[in-house]
């Protein structure tokens, strides 16, 4: 079992870091290093990876 907070975490940091990759947190792309492995090893053992992205919103 893996905590989805932690997993969280990680992806609020990529969301909301437009630098965050190239303070070399990984070895490449957030898709093929980070999402990629989770949404393989959700998948492989039968589950879903549904994402939704509902766009951005713009602030006054």
């Amino acid at each position: 079992d893996i905590s989805a907070r932690c997993m969280l975490t990680i992806f609020s940091l990529f969301a909301t870091k437009t630098e965050a990759s190239l303070l070399r947190m990984l070895k490449g792309s957030p898709d093929v290093f980070l999402s990629g492995p989770i949404r393989q090893y959700i998948t492989d053992r039968g589950g879903r990876y549904i994402l939704l992205y509902l766009g951005f919103a713009s602030v006054p």
